[in-house]
């Protein structure tokens, strides 16, 4: 029998900054908006000020929850939802457990709580990360506890295997079906005009516009930094060379005070964009002649027919594997190689063989985008409490407590 009750997504990640998170995050608001379904935002007022996604923002159909307290009750306070099918989506484990206390508390409301993770190594996703000796043992057997019962009750998916995998061999648990868990694509990939392609294949030899699209979080997106430097090398040999980084976060201040140590000819072909709407994003894509970057911004980019470069998560060098369309694990901290024979490479190409590999790595991300934005809404996974409440209190005040050592930024902290 058909559940027809009405939808309700509650959004439960408060920043929409740049991000291939963000992104996905937004582009689900949106969707559900356009089926009908109930979107509400747990967001902060900082938060809500600051977004760089502002489809979001100014959408009167999205509902802001806006939460000044990062205590349970903020939530159940603020959102009613009386009959209604409800589906949650989080990033974070705590998070996660916040959620979970309004479960039993919206009436007659479904709840499907989902912890849906974007990273295989972050301490915020792996929260005993954050402690040393003793203490990291003890909140390590916690963690592993509650995420059993997640991954019992059906909770977990990934934005790709390798963060699945990453749980699964961090908390010793198996997480069966793995590809049947992860979120589909949100956006149909449509074929840019070929002539664009040729242009850029024919503008090399005078206009050669490197593009890398990142939030400015390091250590993990350092390959920003590393590719400034790269950047600089081949620049003295190839004076037709640019490079455009469109990004914003905690390290911009690193990657200007970087650009101010190169020679000033060369600090001015790097163009800093900050954040932008996603269609400029594509816009700036689609007149390069090469993407660098990891991730979900990388398959942006080869989605645009851009030859795409796959480099190194987690490392301030610029270290790649290659091309999207030869790489087979895009989401990786093992060395890689030297990024600038690969640009040279890019460079040298006939503008035959440059098109070819433009396709090559088109193909690829159309495949990995893989459109299936009802992705969620047909999971009706069958849920009861996941956690206890007494989980649910100690999980909150590990969260505190990491919160007042300052080591986690908490909600209203986010800019």
């Amino acid at each position: 029998m058909s559940d027809n009750r009405k939808i309700t997504l509650i959004v439960n990640y408060y920043g929409m900054q740049a991000g291939g998170v963000e992104t996905s995050f937004a582009e689900l608001m949106l969707y559900a908006v356009s089926k009908g379904y109930r979107v509400i935002w747990l967001t902060t007022e900082n938060c809500l000020k600051n977004a760089t996604h502002t489809e979001i923002t100014s959408c009167d159909a999205i509902e802001k929850a806006l939460i000044k307290s990062p205590t349970h009750a903020a939530y159940v306070d603020r959102v009613s939802c009386r009959n209604e099918r409800v589906i949650v989506i989080s990033c974070e484990p705590l998070t996660f457990a916040r959620a979970e206390s309004m479960r039993g508390k919206l009436g007659e409301a479904s709840f499907e709580n989902y912890l849906i993770l974007p990273n295989f190594r972050g301490k915020i996703y792996f929260p005993e990360q954050f402690f040393t000796g003793g203490k990291k043992d003890r909140v390590l057997r916690q963690m592993a506890s509650a995420v059993r019962k997640m991954n019992d009750a059906d909770c977990l998916r990934g934005f790709a295997i390798q963060h699945l995998t990453a749980y699964e061999q961090n908390y010793g648990l198996t997480i069966k079906d793995k590809e049947k868990k992860l979120l589909g694509g949100l956006r149909r990939i449509t074929e840019p005009e070929k002539s664009t392609v040729i242009k850029n294949a024919a503008d090399r030899g005078k206009r050669f516009e490197i593009t890398a699209c990142s939030r400015f979080d390091f250590p993990h997106k350092g390959f920003i930094l590393g590719l400034i430097r790269e950047f600089a090398v081949l620049k003295e040999k190839y004076p037709q060379l640019s490079l455009t980084l469109i990004g914003d976060g905690a390290g911009m201040d690193r990657v200007k005070r970087l650009l101010e140590e190169l020679p000033r000819q060369t600090a001015e072909a790097v163009r800093l964009t900050g954040t932008l709407p996603l269609d400029r994003v594509r816009e700036l894509f689609r007149h390069s002649q090469l993407n660098v970057g990891l991730s979900g911004a990388l398959l942006d980019g080869a989605s645009c027919c851009v030859p795409s470069v796959v480099v190194r998560h987690f490392c301030e060098d610029c270290e790649a594997y290659g091309f999207l369309s030869d790489v087979p694990d895009r989401l990786s901290e093992k060395p890689g190689g030297d990024v600038k024979p690969i640009i040279e490479a890019v460079i040298r190409m006939s503008d035959e063989e440059y098109i070819k590999q433009a396709y090559r790595d088109y193909e690829c991300a159309k495949k990995v985008f893989d459109y299936r934005p009802d992705y969620l809404f047909e999971q009706n996974v069958k849920q009861s409490a996941v956690l206890s409440k007494s989980e649910i209190f100690r999980l909150r005040m590990l969260k505190a407590e990491i919160s007042l050592k300052g080591r986690f930024r908490d909600i209203d902290d986010f800019a």
